[in-house]
This record gives C-alpha cells, sequence and structure tokens, in this order.
C-alpha cells in the first residue's frame, strides 16, 4: 500500500557495543506494559509493531467505510504542529541516557516509524521498522513504548480538509538521530584534556589571543605596491577587505608571495601585518585547491553558525620552515591569533574549507608536535 510520506528529519541507531537482540521475525517481544509483534517486511528489515494496535497497515477508509484509492491516498495529508527538533530531542533525552544519546549520535544508521494519524490530529499508532542491525535490536521493548507513548503525547498534527474526511491518515516519520541533535552542543563530545581553544571568543565577538601561540610580527617597511584583495564578510552584513602588498625592496616577490597583509573595515584600517619574509601565493603550492583568492585558506566555522571567521596565511621564514599564520574576525573585531614557525606535514579539509593543520611547531629551534583543529562545535583547538 502507498502511503502519503511526511518526512521528518531525525533518527535512531543503536545503543551499546555489546548489543542484546530483542526482536526476532516471526515472534513477539515483551516488556513491561507491552507486547510488540515482529513481522518481517523485506530482506534485512522488521517490523515491530504493537499486538494492540488495529490499523496498521490497513488501507485509508473514508468515514463511511470507502476505501481511498491508492493513487488518491496523497491527498490525504497532515502537517505537524510545533518545532519538530525541539519536541524531538526533549523526548529523546527524557527516554535514553546521555550515554546512550552520545553512542546514537555517532552512528548513522535510521529508524523508520509508520504513524496512524486521527482526524483529530492525535496520533493513534505507531510501529517501528528496524533494520537488520544487532545495535538497533539492543533498544529495550519498555525503551520504544516509552518512546512510542511520548510521541503520541506530545506531537500533534493539523490535518487537512480532505483528510479529515478519513477515519485516519498515514505518514512515515524518519527519525535521523545525528540531524535532532546537530545544533545541540551538550551531546558533542568534550575535546581531549591535552587540547585548548586556540584563543577566547565571547558571546559579544570579543576575540582574545593568547601571546604564546603568536610569534611577533615586525610590521616594519613602507608598502611600495597593493597587489590584490580579498573579502571577509558576515550574514548581518558586515565585511573586512583584505589587501595584499609589497614592501619596498621587495618587488622580486609579487609574482609568486606577498609580504604585507592588510585588513579594513568601512574605509578605516583595522589590522596590519608586515615583515620581509613573505607568505606565498598558494597557486604555487599543493594547497591551491583550497585556497581563497589564492592568498590564504579559510576555516570552515559553520558549526559556530559563523559567529567567527578565521583565514590561514602560509609563509616563508628564513628559517626554511613554513610559517602558519592565523587571523580570527568577528562582526565586531579582527585579530591575530596564530604565528609561529612550522613544518607542516598534512592539512585536512571539508567541502573545500580547512578543517585541520597537522605539523611541528618550531620555537627556538626546539619542534612541538601540534594539531589545530575545529572541534564540533566549530571552534578552533590546538593539541
Amino acid at each position: 500500500m502507498k502511503t502519503k510520506i511526511l518526512i521528518i528529519i531525525a533518527s535512531l541507531a543503536c545503543l551499546t557495543a555489546s548489543a542484546q537482540t530483542n526482536y526476532y521475525a516471526g515472534t513477539t517481544a515483551k516488556g513491561t506494559n507491552v507486547t510488540y509483534r515482529v513481522d518481517h517486511t523485506f530482506q534485512g528489515s522488521y517490523e515491530v509493531t504493537n499486538i494492540n494496535n488495529t490499523r496498521v497497515g490497513q488501507p485509508i477508509r473514508l468515514l463511511n467505510g470507502t476505501i481511498v484509492p491508492v493513487q488518491a491516498e496523497w491527498k490525504y495529508d497532515a502537517t505537524q504542529i510545533g518545532d519538530f527538533l525541539a519536541i524531538a530531542r526533549t523526548i529523546l533525552q527524557e527516554v535514553f541516557t546521555q550515554s546512550e544519546l552520545t553512542a546514537l549520535i555517532n552512528q548513522n544508521q535510521v529508524i523508520t516509524m509508520n504513524y496512524i494519524i486521527e482526524p483529530s490530529g492525535n496520533i493513534a499508532e505507531i510501529s517501528t521498522v528496524l533494520i537488520e542491525a544487532p545495535l538497533q535490536y539492543s533498544i529495550s521493548p519498555d525503551k520504544l513504548y516509552s518512546w512510542e507513548q511520548k510521541i503520541k503525547d506530545r506531537m500533534k498534527y493539523n490535518v487537512s480538509a480532505t483528510g479529515k474526511t478519513a477515519q485516519f491518515i498515514v505518514a512515515f516519520a524518519i527519525w535521523n538521530f545525528k540531524n535532532i541533535f546537530k545544533d545541540d552542543v551538550s551531546t558533542v563530545p568534550p575535546p581531549p584534556a591535552s587540547s585548548a581553544p586556540l584563543f577566547g571568543l565571547s558571546a559579544a565577538g570579543d576575540i582574545t589571543p593568547k601571546p604564546e601561540y603568536i610569534n611577533p610580527i615586525a610590521n616594519t617597511g613602507t608598502v611600495q605596491k597593493w597587489v590584490d584583495n580579498g573579502v571577509i564578510s558576515f550574514k548581518n552584513g558586515k565585511t573586512y577587505t583584505i589587501n595584499y602588498g609589497i614592501l619596498q625592496g621587495y618587488l622580486a616577490y609579487q609574482s609568486t608571495a606577498f609580504n604585507v597583509i592588510a585588513f579594513s573595515t568601512d574605509g578605516q584600517p583595522v589590522l596590519a601585518l608586515a615583515q620581509p619574509a613573505p607568505w606565498s601565493l598558494l597557486q604555487y603550492t599543493t594547497l591551491s585547491a583550497y585556497s581563497v583568492n589564492n592568498h590564504c585558506l579559510k576555516v570552515n566555522t559553520a558549526s559556530n553558525n559563523n559567529a567567527y571567521q578565521a583565514v590561514i596565511f602560509i609563509g616563508k621564514p628564513s628559517s626554511g620552515k613554513s610559517q602558519v599564520t592565523i587571523v580570527a574576525a568577528t562582526p565586531k573585531e579582527i585579530k591575530l591569533v596564530y604565528n609561529k614557525d612550522m613544518a607542516i606535514k598534512s592539512i585536512t579539509e571539508k567541502d573545500g574549507d580547512i578543517t585541520g593543520v597537522v605539523a611541528d611547531e618550531y620555537n627556538n629551534g626546539i619542534a612541538t608536535p601540534r594539531k589545530i583543529y575545529l572541534h564540533p562545535t566549530g571552534m578552533l583547538y590546538i593539541q
């Protein structure tokens, strides 16, 4: 039977590495207050339904008992009332422990639920489809029953005028756990104890650099030529212009590098970095595919809702190593947050933006292994 599909993004997966199988096709699974029937639906999938359910799997019927043709079932629909994600988070946090939630977030499995919705908008019956995965089978009947009862209590629908002419309508809900909790940092594992934020960031957009991560930049010399420019922009309309230049006496650099980086906003200078040793034009390096305007690497801070943005410049200090320079910006201010000589081992990226740098950091000739990376919250950490 074809049914109207209401796609609801949420998730469910397994709970523990040592999974217990609670459901076998052709049998029943008993909890304290429920007995489920377990039916094989298709290869690798089983439908778990309360034995008291009478309408799951039945065709949609009008109030007079007439069966609705399959090709017309799409007309019998409904929309959910309220913020699904907020309701779903609350339900799941009440059903599962914090450790279970953390395990669920780290999984990519999906559980589908079938809803029988009455004209009033109440969910009357639910059946759950589990794929043939031991971790899904570890969800106990009592836990599944609690989950279903909370859905019935808190999730309501506005049934369409056409839907109200039927005894009930049918909807599918696809629970994708990662999507439910993707913006809830309380469920994100903390960074390793050996890690620390690369810089401080307040809710108001104040950036607090940490001096131990910054070798001073000379900031001496006179600009002889500006060679290019770029922009950092925020959703609220705030923009910073980046101008790239060459110091007097260093014009030979202009085809492969630059040694002045000047930031301004609303026509006013806000940060200038200048030194004899240049930063590289990245089209001449293996990083060219990830560069912004061939001058810098953009850090993917989307998980932080772009509360800040960061760009990385790769330089050529006299030590023969690379120089890694990181500038962070918020709509309020822009500051230098990292500047060290490094021997880069690898750079990771996602969707064309940089997510991490692994390198040896050099201080007075002594190498310290470092990893600068994006935590799932969107903040840059150093380890």
